[in-house]
């Protein structure tokens, strides 16, 4: 299955999520117009969801993606790991 959804971060930017699954995430792209420096991280970010279950909980994906910000000194401008979870799981559950 595919799917895109435009979801508006409360007091951040516009977050676009395109993912692709069957079962499991395959496919991921993160697109909008906040920043991530430095800027191959949002790519490592992606990755990192690849396999993801659409039923997976929101709080650990995001704590997933906070301990890889934190590892690795990422900066997120206008988007939070939280962010980032609940728009993947957006894309994911329709």
């Amino acid at each position: 299955m595919e799917n895109s959804i435009r979801y508006k971060v409360p007091g951040g930017k516009l977050l676009i999520v395109r993912a692709v699954w069957d079962g499991r995430i395959t496919k991921l792209e993160l697109l909008g117009d906040f920043f991530v420096h430095p800027e191959e991280a949002l790519n490592r970010i992606e990755v990192l969801l690849i396999g993801t279950k659409p039923d997976a909980e929101e709080a650990e994906l995001a704590g997933t993606i906070k301990q890889f910000v934190d590892r690795n000194d990422v900066v997120l401008v206008g988007l939070s790991p939280e962010a980032i979870a609940k728009g993947v799981l957006m894309a994911v559950n329709g």
